[in-house]
């Protein structure tokens, strides 16, 4: 825990300011990776270009990270979610599935250790 009074503590918050969102989105980067990683792992392959599409793209502002797991290949929510035509071939939400624990306690833990100063 930090504590801080008087002039120090403004310093002290300003620090934390600026060290969470940094924290938090190393944490974000490293699990939109892994999410990306699992999400190819099953990702189902005719040819492979699909799984070779899958990316993650992360975004890390003052205000916090967000990342972006998918594919941009026209017929990659196809697969996903099926057509009229075709059965759902899932690859994306059961990797979110397999990793959701994994990334809330990877992120809990870095808010954590910013917290703590380490």
């Amino acid at each position: 825990m930090i504590r801080a009074t008087g002039a120090a503590a403004g310093e002290t918050l300003y620090a934390l300011a600026a060290a969470l969102p940094r924290a938090a989105g190393k944490a974000v980067e490293a699990e939109a990776l892994a999410l990306r990683n699992e999400a190819k792992r099953r990702c189902p392959a005719n040819d492979g270009a699909l799984r070779e599409s899958i990316s993650a793209v992360v975004n890390v502002s003052g205000e916090g990270a967000d990342a972006v797991v998918g594919s941009a290949l026209p017929y990659a929510a196809n697969v996903e979610l099926g057509t009229l035509q075709t059965p759902p071939a899932p690859y994306l939400a059961p990797a979110l599935d397999a990793r959701r624990q994994a990334i809330a306690g990877h992120i809990q833990q870095a808010v954590r250790d910013a917290l703590e100063g380490k």
